[in-house]
């Protein structure tokens, strides 16, 4: 079978997809399917490009959103017609659109609602049951709309979690077409074992595309409440410019470090925390990354009204892991009540 995928970040980036599409397109091909990945991406080719058992066609992120979506339509036209099926894991309405003519089967799985990640780019702070309720200005309704009809024209969707089944089926698709398909993971080696030297400070590690719904400038905002606590950002994204002069202004630069590396998560010292204060209820590709690397802790933030948390991978116990950073009266102590997972 030949199969398109199309996807919005791809390594070196990191996210969700960066993780998950390289992993689904080898286990196809290594089953004998033909399988072609497109991307947006900042490098026209990468030296890690070669390794892959798959054919990978990078399209260049023009600043100019018309040239970006003028050269992606009909390359992704050119594949479609060629593929016998095409999943959609990013790039949805450029996939659509691409597909129109060609016709083919498409499945797209679907980690949460565009239209509110927009919104929360552009200055609105409702978190996702609140942004379900209410309406907003044309631009983020037009996307709204526009995303409903797209999925409810789809053959299938898949959604990582229960909870995004039922946002997928508020907006209007029907639920035979949606399918649960949680997160997995891929059982490797041994991680490399941290260095011998001890860390002065504990370590806050938070993982994912920069972006306004990752919400890293509220870990970076507490920061300075926590003593004894340094912070490491891994990843990139249109938010990186204004994270490192929001920890300039609270003059905690000494204290956050970013990295781009996606490869691996790295090697945790016993200090080592991982944190995510993200709007949205699943933080699943993160989750499932640190369980790769027995004996690492990790956790949701708490906030809003909602609270999600990540079991801890230790001896199959979880617990709930809270740097009270959101509390009144902060406090640099982990919260660690064990619960079954």
């Amino acid at each position: 079978m030949k199969v398109l995928v199309t996807t919005d970040v791809f390594p070196p980036d990191i996210g969700g997809p960066a993780t998950f599409v390289p992993a689904l397109a080898t286990a196809l091909a290594q089953r004998g399917h033909e399988v072609t990945v497109v991307t947006w991406s900042h490098l026209a080719s990468h030296a890690d490009d070669r390794r892959y058992a798959f054919r990978l066609e990078r399209i260049r992120r023009w600043r100019s959103r018309t040239l970006r979506l003028a050269r992606m339509l009909p390359r992704l036209l050119a594949h479609a017609r060629r593929a016998d099926v095409i999943f959609v894991n990013g790039l949805l309405f450029a996939a659509w659109l691409g597909n129109a003519i060609a016709r083919r089967p498409m499945i797209a799985k679907v980690v949460g609602d565009l239209a509110w990640e927009y919104a929360q780019a552009h200055g609105i702070v409702d978190d996702l049951e609140t942004f379900g309720r209410r309406r907003y200005r044309v631009s983020v309704e037009w996307r709204r709309r526009l995303q409903s009809a797209v999925l409810r024209r789809l053959d299938a969707v898949v959604v990582p979690s229960a909870y995004l089944a039922g946002l997928v089926r508020s907006w209007g698709v029907a639920p035979g077409r949606i399918h649960v398909i949680a997160n997995a993971l891929n059982p490797g080696g041994a991680p490399p074992q941290p260095s011998g030297r001890g860390d002065r400070n504990r370590r806050l590690v938070t993982v994912g595309r920069l972006t306004a719904h990752k919400r890293v400038d509220e870990i970076i905002e507490v920061l300075p409440a926590l003593s004894g606590v340094d912070l490491l950002v891994i990843g990139d994204g249109p938010q990186r410019t204004a994270l490192e002069a929001g920890a300039r202004a609270l003059g905690c630069e000494r204290r956050v470090s970013h990295t781009r590396c996606w490869r691996r998560l790295p090697p945790a010292s016993p200090s080592s925390r991982r944190l995510s204060a993200g709007r949205r209820s699943s933080c699943a590709t993160v989750r499932v990354e640190c369980w790769s690397l027995p004996g690492t802790p990790s956790g949701c933030a708490r906030r809003s009204r909602r609270f999600w948390t990540m079991p801890l991978s230790v001896n199959g116990l979880g617990a709930e892991v809270t740097p009270c950073c959101w509390s009144a009266t902060p406090c640099p102590r982990w919260s660690t009540q064990p619960k079954r997972c």
